[in-house]
C-alpha cells in the first residue's frame, strides 16, 4: 500500500486521543463502535495520511489533490485566515499545472489505455472539471459584478462543483483507504 494513514479517535473531554492505530479495518470498526454507542461522550476521528515508500506519479497526484481538499476544508472552517489561503493557493497552483501538463500529454497520448489506466484517467477528467467548472464560477462572479448576477445560475454552478467534489472525496477515500 503506498499510503500509511494513522486514525485517531478522540472523545471532547480529552486532548490525547482515545483509540489510534495504523489498521483500516479495526479503526473503522473502533470508529463505527464509537458512533453506536456514544458514552455521553462526542467522538471525532483524525485521519492522517502519510507516503510509505516510493509513490507512483497516480499516487502523487492523488496525495496532491487530497492536500486541495483538505487544505479548502481547513481554510473555510478556519475563519478563512490569509496564511492558511496562502498555503492552499501553493497547492492549488501545483495542481493546477500539473492538470495542464497532463492534459498536453493526454491531448497528444491519449489513445494507449488499459484498465488500470483507464480508471486514473477518469480520476483527472473528474478533478479537470472540478478545477474547470471553479474557474468558471469565479468569472462568472467577475463578470456579473456591475448587476447582471443571476442567482439561480451562481446556485446551479455551485452545485456543479460540489458534485465534482464528492466524486474526487469517494475516489480518494476508496484509493487512501479514508475512513
Amino acid at each position: 500500500m503506498p499510503f500509511k494513514v494513522l486514525y485517531e479517535i478522540f472523545d471532547n473531554k480529552h486532548d490525547a486521543p482515545d483509540y489510534q492505530t495504523y489498521d483500516y479495518t479495526m479503526a473503522n470498526i473502533e470508529w463505527q463502535d464509537r458512533k453506536q454507542n456514544p458514552k455521553g461522550l462526542m467522538w471525532r476521528i483524525e485521519q492522517t495520511v502519510m507516503p510509505d515508500g516510493v509513490l507512483t506519479k497516480h499516487e502523487e497526484y492523488v496525495l496532491l489533490v487530497y492536500r486541495v481538499r483538505k487544505l479548502t476544508i481547513h481554510w473555510k472552517n478556519n475563519g478563512m485566515k490569509d496564511n492558511d489561503r496562502n498555503i492552499l493557493m501553493e497547492h492549488v497552483r501545483k495542481l493546477d499545472k500539473w492538470n495542464r501538463t497532463t492534459r498536453k500529454f493526454l491531448d497528444t497520448h491519449g489513445s494507449v489505455m488499459d484498465a488500470a489506466t483507464t480508471k486514473r484517467k477518469g480520476f483527472f477528467i473528474v478533478v479537470e472539471g472540478w478545477r474547470n467548472a471553479y474557474y468558471e464560477r469565479q468569472q462568472y462572479q467577475k463578470a456579473t459584478a456591475n448587476g447582471n448576477y443571476d442567482s439561480r445560475v451562481f446556485r446551479e454552478m455551485t452545485r456543479k462543483i460540489r458534485q465534482f467534489e464528492q466524486e474526487v472525496d469517494n475516489y480518494i477515500k476508496q484509493t487512501i483507504k479514508l475512513i
